[in-house]
């Protein structure tokens, strides 16, 4: 009868054992799940959101554009290079490439300014109609395209209306 109980408990402290391990790497497992989906990414995987929301015409040919670029990501969006095309009415009207030294802190928004000389003057004339009030406004929309230090090309296109500012006849929003 003795070895009948030593069987029995040693089957009982082998099934302790078993679930012990069992606990611990279920344990494990569920650390390292919840440890790397609460882990930031370290590579940004959304391109800024664009918009323009200022338009000066400085003198003819020119023009200073405020872009506000919202950056979506858990981490700093940091560009090397930028290239930048508008459109007003489906037509080209300013294209820009520069190294840049931007940096948007994560979930924020900045406003920077981009000065380039403009190349369509039915562009230009649809802008004269807005400023003297002949026409309500003009679509525009941009595409922007960031590079990023170690890692591939960022796009994103933003669209929108200009109006005229108020009193201004060569500032738009």
């Amino acid at each position: 009868m003795a070895a009948f109980h030593y069987h029995e408990l040693m089957s009982s402290l082998h099934a302790h054992k078993l679930r012990a391990r069992l606990s611990a790497a279920i344990a494990l497992l569920a650390l390292l799940i919840v440890g790397t989906a609460c882990t930031p990414s370290k590579r940004p995987s959304e391109p800024p959101v664009v918009r323009i929301s200022g338009i000066h015409l400085a003198e003819p040919g020119r023009a200073q554009v405020d872009l506000m670029l919202t950056n979506l990501n858990r981490i700093d969006l940091i560009g090397i290079d930028a290239r930048i095309e508008i459109y007003i009415n489906n037509e080209l009207w300013l294209r820009w490439e520069a190294p840049i030294n931007w940096a948007i802190p994560p979930n924020a928004r900045e406003v920077v300014q981009i000065e380039a000389r403009t190349t369509n003057q039915q562009v230009q004339d649809w802008l004269n109609e807005v400023a003297s009030g002949e026409r309500p406004n003009v679509t525009w929309t941009t595409k922007l395209s960031i590079s990023l230090p170690k890692e591939a090309k960022l796009e994103s296109e933003g669209s929108g209306f200009l109006y005229r500012v108020p009193g201004s006849l060569s500032r738009f929003r």
